[in-house]
């Protein structure tokens, strides 16, 4: 969730192949352009998914690594989520 008082906003990335982990390095490496021009600093938490060899190939943080979406979900400290899994199936059902 967003605090003004903090003014840091925790994102969940749901999927993270040639767009998601684009977005997640986009999310951690320009963490300062982000909040100038987006106002609170946006902080990655969670990148969801049950594959993580695209994700490990960029570098990201390891920590980030999570295959539970409920639990990215029910965490207070994430305001946003952005659902970025291709295709028609686990994307439509979930």
């Amino acid at each position: 969730m967003f605090n003004e008082s903090s003014s840091k906003l925790g994102v969940a990335i749901v999927g993270c192949g040639t767009v998601g982990g684009a977005t997640a390095q986009i999310l951690t490496d320009d963490q300062s352009i982000l909040a100038e021009r987006v106002g609170p600093q946006l902080s990655l938490r969670y990148i969801v998914d049950v594959n993580f060899a695209h994700a490990e190939s960029l570098g990201l943080d390891k920590s980030l690594f999570c295959t539970d979406l409920a639990q990215a979900l029910d965490d207070e400290s994430v305001g946003v989520v952005i659902e970025l899994i291709g295709g028609t199936t686990i994307a439509k059902d979930t």
